[in-house]
């Protein structure tokens, strides 16, 4: 994001969600099956050296140019959220979606009480890999070529990464971060 945008908390008696004030779209939530998820934008390093040196008008052309005929993968979960039994069942939907929709690049993190993963998308493409216990994911990928690859792309998400996986193994709560 350019700004920073208020949120909003969204809950039914079927889903506990956040999404940004204006948005379509659940950055993050949990349903009543138990499936959670959170996102994580990953944008190409033109975008993110526009909006860093604050030349927001460059970055919103370069935006709308990186995601012409694009889909936000969040978008797409969003609408069905609510009936998920699985994260399996999501990563299914996105699967099936994929051969014929060209994805936003994001790193969405799924979790429900049997399985925990994060899946990197951009374009037709997507990556899957297994959470460890306590991991860690930011607005970079690890797998996909697409977006931040070196510190100098985008110090903040290797800074926030590095620092976040130098203090995961000895932490047991949220305070110890």
């Amino acid at each position: 994001k350019t700004e920073n945008t208020p949120e909003a908390i969204v809950q039914t008696a079927e889903i506990l969600a956040v999404l940004a004030k204006g948005a379509s779209y659940f950055s993050l939530g949990i349903n009543k099956n138990g499936c959670a998820f959170v996102s994580t934008a990953v944008n190409t390093v033109a975008w993110t050296h526009a909006a860093s040196q604050g030349h927001l008008v460059e970055a919103k052309l370069i935006a709308d140019d990186d995601n012409r005929d694009l889909k936000s993968p969040t978008d797409f979960i969003s609408r069905s959220f609510h009936c998920y039994e699985s994260v399996k069942a999501i990563e299914e939907s996105i699967a099936v979606e994929s051969a014929n929709t060209r994805w936003v690049g994001y790193n969405l993190v799924l979790v429900d009480r049997n399985e925990a993963f994060v899946l990197e998308l951009h374009d037709q493409k997507m990556f899957k890999r297994t959470l460890d216990a306590k991991d860690v994911i930011t607005n970079h990928f690890l797998e996909l070529n697409h977006g931040p690859r070196t510190y100098q792309d985008y110090p903040s998400t290797f800074d926030r990464y590095k620092s976040c996986k130098e203090r995961l193994p000895g932490s047991q709560t949220l305070g110890d971060y």
